[in-house]
């Protein structure tokens, strides 16, 4: 993966202890709708809010079809 990523092995282990991959009932929480930061589209709209309060962004984008979980509930349990 890091040469498929263009950087050396070493540069991409450091990616390792900010990397988190998720079991498939982790996936399935974070593409459900909520409030709190496991879920995608909470982290999604904190992430609009902020481009816009910064200037950013002149106005929110829609958050529609955003988050696409048919392959997550796709892969069985």
């Amino acid at each position: 993966m890091a040469k498929r990523a263009g950087v050396s092995t070493a540069d991409y282990r450091t990616y390792d202890a900010g990397t988190t991959i998720f079991t498939h009932q982790q996936n399935l929480e974070a593409f459900a709708t909520g409030t709190t930061p496991e879920h995608l589209d909470y982290q999604a709209n904190k992430i609009a809010d902020f481009l816009v309060s910064t200037g950013l962004a002149k106005e929110r984008p829609s958050m529609d079809g955003l988050f696409d979980d048919r392959f997550v509930k796709a892969v069985p349990a």
